[in-house]
């Protein structure tokens, strides 16, 4: 219980810190929304949630209540068939893949260098950074979901 609730107290301070760009799309800021009422949910290796999620089917869980659309359960899958963007065009709600030339993580991406990810058993479904030096050299690319 101490554990979701640090959890939801660190979801809202991330939402207030991370107001969306004007430019935002309403798709972008669902997706995000809706990742973030997930955080503090625990990582289980091949399962796409409601009560826990490993990384992909966290995406995938998050996509379908926001969009409606249905992608595949597969971090690598869903790199090859989404539509690649560069940094530059990165918004929020757009996912982001990790390891070079081969996706085997993903998350979203909210605004502010965050992502809204399941991590790992260890840490669940968290907020990071992308500045932090594990994600900086492992970023394969960036894919925009169909809004």
């Amino acid at each position: 219980m101490r554990t979701r609730m640090a959890a939801l107290l660190l979801s809202f301070a991330v939402i207030i810190g991370m107001a969306a760009p004007a430019h935002a799309d309403t798709t972008g800021q669902r997706i995000v929304k809706i990742a973030l009422t997930q955080v503090g949910k625990p990582y289980v290796a091949n399962t796409q949630g409601p009560s826990a999620f490993d990384c992909s089917g966290f995406t995938q869980w998050v996509i379908k209540r926001a969009t409606g659309h249905t992608y595949v359960h597969s971090s690598r899958a869903q790199y090859r068939t989404m539509l690649r963007i560069p940094k530059s065009r990165l918004r929020p709600g757009d996912l982001v893949f990790f390891f070079r030339n081969k996706a085997h993580h993903v998350g979203i991406y909210a605004s502010g260098g965050r992502i809204i990810h399941a991590s790992n058993p260890r840490r669940g479904v968290v907020v990071d950074r992308l500045s932090a030096g594990w994600f900086q050299k492992h970023i394969t690319g960036y894919a925009r979901v169909l809004r």
